[in-house]
């Protein structure tokens, strides 16, 4: 059974890339007063997701424009490097140094990422640079942020805690519920997590996630048939996610049924499952098809 087991940054850079007589490009910075407008883009646009990887990549970037440039031999095109690394740096100490931008930015990541585990490095230093500035937790949001950066250190007890406090503030939080269900499940307290992810999906009730969450505590306690209507849910509400079929592969092994086990694997390949190839073949819950040559075959096929 898969596990439920992540300054710089934010704002939306211009994809565009300035092409000139001999050289490959420059990615162009946003001006002072768009950054200052962050706070609005970001309530504003609900479904647009901002690479938090913006600004770190900014400078690397323009490094490679530099290296690629053909010859170094255009003095003014150095100079615009130059000032475009200064001006990457200004905009990085402005929203890492202000504490306003970095709580919009903090809820915005958590909102849009439940599952910590999901997150870019760049992302978790956000998270954790917020979380050692949060000293005197008042709100439902600052202890949120604490539970959330306890979760991206796997201290479950901690991520009990500080949600249950989230939870006492807001009750109507189903990210507060998921993610205390997560800890509860790494725990291996499977009805408490069971509990959270109910709340979880009657608050959220077309999230995938939670349903395919719900399935493998179901799963952990023996009751697959409800493990089943949960994965079977999860693929209904998000056809291309790789881990329902995963979970699937794992629940008929477990039933020895070989077939069905090696139909719902050989999807979650196909759908990309983001999984390294010694985890499967240590997965416990294929022992009753380890031997079988379709499953070397499998993993040898798609790794």
């Amino acid at each position: 059974m898969e596990t439920e087991n992540e300054q710089k940054t934010v704002t939306e850079p211009d994809n565009n890339l300035v092409q000139e007589d001999n050289y490959l490009g420059i990615l162009l910075v946003k001006k002072d007063e768009e950054i200052k407008s962050l706070q609005k883009e970001i309530t504003d646009t609900k479904s647009k997701r901002y690479k938090i990887t913006y600004i770190s990549t900014i400078i690397t970037l323009i490094s490679i424009a530099v290296t690629i440039y053909f010859g170094f031999a255009n003095t003014n095109l150095e100079n615009q490097i130059k000032d475009l690394k200064e001006q990457s740096k200004s905009i990085v100490n402005e929203i890492t140094n202000n504490t306003q931008y970095v709580k919009i930015i903090t809820k915005f990541i958590i909102q849009n990422n439940p599952n910590p585990q999901n997150l870019s490095e760049e992302e978790k230093k956000i998270i954790e640079m917020a979380a050692e500035n949060t000293n005197n937790p008042t709100t439902a949001d600052d202890w949120a942020l604490l539970g959330y950066n306890a979760q991206i250190e796997n201290k479950y007890d901690d991520v009990i805690k500080y949600y249950s406090k989230a939870i006492e503030l807001n009750p109507d939080d189903a990210v507060a519920y998921y993610n205390r269900g997560l800890a509860y499940y790494n725990l291996q307290q499977y009805e408490k997590a069971i509990a959270d992810y109910n709340k979880a999906i009657e608050l959220k009730p077309d999230d995938a996630d939670i349903y395919n969450n719900r399935g493998n505590a179901y799963c952990n306690l023996q009751q697959n048939e409800k493990a089943i209507t949960d994965y079977n849910k999860t693929i209904e509400l998000k056809p291309d996610l790789a881990e329902p079929y995963y979970n699937f592969a794992c629940l008929y092994s477990l039933q020895n049924e070989k077939n069905k086990a090696f139909e719902y694997l050989e999807k979650s390949f196909e759908k990309g499952l983001n999984i390294i190839r010694e985890y499967i073949e240590n997965d416990k819950d294929f022992e009753n098809i380890k031997t079988d040559p379709r499953f070397k075959q499998l993993l040898d096929k798609y790794f």
